[in-house]
């Protein structure tokens, strides 16, 4: 904890040193210096916009573009300056944000005489309301008299009035981001509503590409982008959440469903090995290290997974996310990129009045799908059946042998009498017993506000969900600060500091989990006995009570701490400077005490385990970067250097025979165990590197980008300790040129790309030095011998230096083409990418003589190609009513490239085959009365029926004959045996396609959104009806199976489509005859919210229903194809009901 609070006060310390530089304005040195002799008013606009970063509106015939002045502005503030330059000009300005709006305030003499003339003093007022295609207000718009420099700004409701002559005449309405429109006002018209239509070019947004951001129009890279809808987020409890099915290339694989899981990102596939296939985490500038929960997983029981990325960050402060896709892109970050970078930068302050936003949710969980489990009555008529079958097959009776019953000396006996049966003592739902009705709620509330030297945003999160099982729930609170300051014209600097607290109380999970031993155990049995105590099944002893499993103390508790310090400096024109300092610290603690009321804590007198892992991370980038235009082209480099340290320590203790449970783990010297556990350790090493960056540009329409980045870690030998990952791109904007004019009426956008590059991965448990440890692979028992009555510890050398490790490598080409149309109303993107990894990091497998059995080497390489589509579509935008699309189609296919030399086949491998691949014997049905399988040996009617396909070919010697790979030669014909050259390679685990569709309808102050997302070509094993009743053996003990059972193929159901009760005994499995390829779409949100029509003081209020996980849709009929693994008892998914609101003051 003193560490929690020393990277606090240190990431505090830099943020009270941006509040100390917080002085008035003027307290501040001049920001505006213009020297200025028979200028024009445009040249010198302009300057004023290059020196203080503000965006100037006016209209096209609001200035005299030949008319000169002089001016001499010095140390001034960017008012003091535009207000110097309007009073030479005789205008008004106001400023809004980041824009200067110039008006009109005192007419030509001219001008006057001429309206006096013509007028006459007979005026009227204009009035009306200027909306957006949402038919929102358009705060500050200009509204502009046609020929003169009569103008006025709409106000916070949109509404403006403008005196005007009496008569006919036109309106000139304009406002950043928004296309100028021109209105007829016809004489006797008195109030007028005009709709601005989005500048889509204008608002050509920039996109975060690392250490700095292109306008998407100028982007060679393959990069998707997602901006965070603030009237949608308040229904997300996780950034996890965000992101599932909302880029293409991008797959979210969410680990389980409890509260707090975690989840995996892939990126165009995951084609290395061994090494980490994760991506790169950069937030706000910091790449994140995420910490494993390998490090605090303790216990006898697993906890699953959590989100230890996007776990400590509130939804609700998430401005962006992009995803950097190829090498290009990606080759900035070099060897931590290969896999891909996410990039997500949370919202800053604006300049204007504090605005305060609150918003809150409340909702209620149920499983999305129950497990279908016998009753205590099914289970004593199946357990009959189950031992009528084994009788009939020990006595050779029916179609084991063809005896009739009669023949039998010993009866059959049925494990349950008739009575029994129809009148069960107890039946007990334990799946019931265990779980809940979950609840969850959230509260976010944010300030944010600043002048035009300070902008603020500070917010706070709490979030609170309770699982559908009891006792487990996860609470979440986080605190941020986002301070930019301005100093100086050329100097700015600020802090994003963002703090956290996760608290997890987590269930067992696994094989030996809550879910499974609530699902199998036996109905027939109540929670307790008359004594108190939790019921046990005689016939298995060691099966706990899952019941008893909500005993155990369970609690993880994340402290997390991230901020970053940044100064930027611009000495020169189109100069820029940036320094930053950062930390990552995370502190980890797990806490488990198993009760003597469990089965396993009697076994022990009670267990007390106590896990803690520290990790710090620290961060220091330098950047300088330089802009130009010098005609037609355009040119922007930028280097720099960036150094970063990991550490962490941990450390883990674990006591036994306690007298009484009341310590829980917070006494662990009351255990009595002979040798507790205790274990600690610590890692650190560094990373530096140098990098630059190279954009050119001519007109917008030819573009050009070139990176290298050289890294050195001190992972690696000296003689490959650095990595250098250059890359290029290419853009071709096509629409831009002459020959495109005829269809740019209607084809708005086309761009050509095509990029090279490599990037690094070091991500592989590996060091540079042989590595001696006291304690074998699982950490637990140490190697100690006894001298003369003593136990000592001894060393173990666990790992063996490899001087000649070097970096993987990943090789990538891209080509994209981006299309737009109809004024960018429906935009295409469409991506192809080719990569191969080489220089794999593979454990090499050593002589049995050697110590150590592997080491650490580059072996091998990987291919990986794809296909991505993105579609945005605006379907209609009217007055009231606006709907649009977003979809994401890709794939991937991740395959061998180039084998170990030591690599040893077999069989069903391919040279060029999947990279996990899923390979099984093919089934033929089930082998049914009278038929027979002699290859398949001691093979009994009623279990799977094995295809025999194959051979070996033979050499003279009688060694198999191999290819040139190694691999041995199949006969094609079968030979009477079952063995691997049955064996057949189908397919990958991978799946095929993955998909996801947004659309959002809004109607006046109503919106809805439905998302869906899904994945096809899903090989899977089987559902859990199917799997887990292919071994009924436990029948006999009273062990509760799914219903399906009943369809197991019997002596009295030959027709059943379920193997036989002595499908266990056969030893080839049941190989592909529950596996099929299957899809789902799943509906993760639906959304219907309602905007209230603006109150006093409250500038928006919005209230909203959402469900969360309505459907899927699937042919799958176990519970959640996307969770279930192999069949198992997954954590249930959860269906999730809430009500919020939104307010904005």
């Amino acid at each position: 904890m003193n560490k929690f609070k020393t990277a606090i006060l240190f990431v505090l310390g830099l943020t009270a040193a941006v509040l100390f530089s917080a002085l008035p304005a003027g307290a501040q040195s001049g920001t505006v210096n213009i020297e200025a002799k028979d200028r024009t008013v445009e040249w010198i606009l302009s300057e004023l916009k290059t020196q203080s970063g503000y965006e100037i509106v006016f209209s096209d015939n609001f200035l005299d573009s030949k008319a000169k002045i002089s001016i001499s502005i010095r140390n001034a503030s960017v008012e003091k300056a535009i207000g110097s330059i309007c009073r030479k000009w005789n205008a008004d300005f106001k400023i809004k944000e980041k824009t200067i709006i110039l008006l009109s305030a005192e007419k030509p003499a001219k001008q006057e005489k001429a309206e006096e003339k013509t007028a006459k003093g007979k005026r009227r007022v204009v009035s009306g309301i200027v909306v957006d295609d949402g038919s929102e207000p358009v705060i500050g718009a200009v509204v502009m008299q046609q020929g003169t420099q009569n103008a006025t700004e709409t106000n916070l409701d949109g509404e403006f009035r403008i005196e005007c002559p009496e008569g006919d005449l036109i309106l000139f309405v304009s406002c950043l981001g928004y296309k100028e429109q021109s209105v007829r006002v016809l004489g006797a018209s008195g109030n007028i509503r005009v709709t601005l239509r989005q500048d889509l070019k204008l608002l050509d947004e920039a996109v975060a590409i690392g250490y700095g951001s292109v306008k998407k129009s100028d982007l060679t890279g393959a990069v998707s982008s997602i901006r965070v809808d603030d009237g949608n987020v308040p229904s997300v409890t996780s950034v996890t959440n965000l992101l599932a099915g909302k880029a293409a290339g991008l797959q979210v694989s969410a680990s389980g469903a409890s509260p707090g899981a975690g989840s995996t990102f892939r990126i165009r596939g995951a084609a290395s090995v061994n090494s980490d296939n994760d991506p790169l985490i950069i937030i706000d500038g910091f790449p994140v290290n995420p910490a494993s929960d390998s490090k605090i997983e303790t216990g006898s029981y697993s906890s699953g997974t959590s989100d230890n990325i996007f776990g400590s960050l509130n939804p609700n402060d998430i401005e962006s996310i992009e995803v950097l896709k190829d090498a290009s892109s990606t080759a900035i970050y070099g060897a931590r990129a290969a896999n891909g970078v996410i990039i997500v930068t949370t919202k800053k302050g604006a300049s204007g009045a504090p605005k305060v936003t609150y918003s809150g949710s409340g909702g209620i969980s149920v499983m999305a799908g129950e497990y279908d489990m016998l009753d205590a009555q099914g289970l004593m008529k199946e357990s009959n059946r189950y031992g009528l079958e084994l009788w009939k097959k020990q006595n050779g009776v029916g179609i084991y042998g063809g005896k009739d019953p009669e023949e039998v000396f010993d009866a059959y006996i049925p494990f349950y009498g008739d009575y029994a049966v129809e009148h069960p003592e107890y039946d007990t739902d334990y799946l019931k017993e265990i779980s809940r009705l979950g609840y969850q709620t959230q509260h976010n509330l944010s300030v944010t506000g600043g002048s035009e030297y300070t902008k603020y945003l500070v917010s706070g999160s709490w979030f609170r969900q309770n699982g559908i099982i009891r006792n487990n729930d996860v609470t979440r609170a986080t605190a941020r600060i986002n301070l930019d300051q301005k100093i100086t014209s050329w100097m700015n600097l600020g802090v994003n500091l963002n703090l956290s607290r996760n608290t997890l109380h987590p269930v067992p999970l696994g094989e030996s989990g809550i879910i499974k031993g609530a699902a199998k155990f036996t109905p027939l049995l109540p929670v307790k006995d008359e004594k108190g105590d939790y019921c046990l099944n005689e016939a298995y002893p060691k099966t706990p009570n899952p019941v008893s499993l909500l005993e155990i103390s369970n609690v993880i508790k994340k402290n997390r701490v991230m901020g970053t310090a940044w100064l930027e400096i611009r000495p020169l024109k189109g100069l820029v400077l940036r320094g930053s300092a950062g930390i990552d610290a995370n502190f980890q603690k797990h806490q488990v005490y198993i009760p003597k009321s469990t089965l396993t804590g009697a076994l022990v007198g009670g267990r007390a385990d106590q896990r803690q892992y520290d990790k710090n991370d620290l961060l220091v980038d330098f950047t300088a970067t330089y802009t130009a235009e010098i005609g037609k082209h355009s040119l922007s480099a930028m280097a720099g250097y960036s150094w970063q340290r990991f550490g962490s320590e941990d450390f883990s203790a674990e006591n036994e025979e306690f007298l009484i449970d009341g310590y829980l783990y917070n006494n662990l010297g009351a255990g009595n165990a002979v040798k507790p556990y205790v274990s600690s350790g610590a890692s650190s090493y560094e990373m530096a590197s140098f990098f630059g960056r190279l954009n050119w540009s001519y007109d917008r329409r030819y573009l050009a980008t070139a990176t290298l980045r050289a890294d050195g870690s001190g992972r690696f030998a000296k003689n490959n300790r650095w990595g250098y990952f250059p890359s290029v791109a290419l853009g071709w904007r096509f629409s831009k040129e002459p020959f495109f004019s005829p269809v740019s009426g209607w084809w708005s956008n086309g761009k050509l790309r095509l990029s090279f590059g490599q990037t690094g991965n070091a991500g592989i448990n590996a060091n540079l030095m042989n590595i001696y440890r006291n304690y074998n692979s699982d950490d637990s028992v140490p190697y100690n011998s006894l001298f003369g009555g003593t136990n000592y510890i001894g060393l173990v050398l666990s790992e063996i230096a490899n001087p000649n490790l070097k970096w993987e490598t990943t090789t990538e080409v891209n080509a994209g083409l981006d299309l737009g149309f109809f004024e960018d109303r429906l935009n295409i993107t469409v991506e192809y990418f080719y990569k191969v990894i080489s220089d794999l990091l593979q454990w090499r497998k050593l002589m049995r003589v050697s110590e150590v059995r592997y080491m650490a080497d580059n072996i091998g390489k990987t291919q990986s190609r794809g296909f991505e589509l993105s579609l945005n579509t605006v379907n209609v935008s009217t007055r009231d009513f606006s709907w649009t699309t977003d979809f994401t189609f890709s794939f991937y296919r991740d395959r061998w490239l180039e084998r170990a030399d030591s690599w040893a086949p077999a069989a069903y491998d391919r040279y060029n085959g999947w990279i996990r691949p899923w390979v099984t014997y093919l089934s033929d049905g089930l082998i049914k009365p009278g038929e027979s399988n002699p290859a398949q040996s001691g093979a009994v009617v009623g279990q799977v029926k094995i295809k025999d396909i194959n051979g070996y070919v033979r050499n003279p010697d009688g060694t198999y004959k191999v290819d040139e790979h190694g691999i041995p030669v199949l006969s094609g014909e079968p030979d009477g045996i079952i063995n691997d050259a049955d064996k057949v390679e189908i397919g990958t685990v991978d799946p095929g396609y993955i998909a996801g569709m947004n659309n959002t309808i809004k109607w006046k102050g109503f919106d809805f959104n439905i998302y869906f997302y899904g994945q096809f070509g899903l090989l899977n094993y089987g559902d859990y009806k199917q799997i887990f009743t292919v071994d009924a053996t436990q029948l006999a003990g009273g062990q509760n199976y799914p219903k399906a059972v009943a369809k197991k193929f019997s002596d009295d159901n030959p027709g059943g489509e379920y193997p036989g009760y002595f499908q266990n005994e056969s030893m080839y499995g049941i190989g592909d005859y529950f596996t099929t390829r299957s899809w789902f779409i799943r509906c993760r949100n639906i959304t219907l919210g309602y905007t209230i029509p603006k109150q006093k003081h409250i500038s928006n209020l919005r209230v909203y229903m959402d469900v969360n996980n309505p459907f899927m849709i699937s042919p799958y009929k176990g519970l959640d194809l996307e969770m279930d693994t192999k069949g198992s008892f997954s954590y249930p998914n959860i269906r999730t009901f809430s009500l919020g609101l939104s307010i904005t003051f």
